[in-house]
């Protein structure tokens, strides 16, 4: 299972929200029988590392690859 763009609003962060919201999607990855989870997190997002480690997370050697898109109006 492939986790992108997760994010707990300014107003209730550091209520616990984070880890609830990630345990209950690692409940539902085992639940669905997917064989891991990963999800990329911003290099400046410390919070946020700091939480997936905690959880039992591990950093893995990966390259990210992105490319923006001009939308048509």
């Amino acid at each position: 299972m492939a986790i992108d763009d997760l994010y707990i609003a300014v107003p209730y962060r550091g209520r616990g929200n984070g880890k609830r919201m990630m345990e209950y999607l690692t409940k539902f990855a085992e639940h669905k029988g997917y064989k891991r989870i990963q999800l990329h997190a911003e290099l400046s997002n410390e919070r946020g590392h700091n939480l997936y480690r905690k959880i039992g997370f591990n950093e893995e050697e990966m390259m990210f690859f992105m490319k923006q898109v001009e939308l048509e109006r």
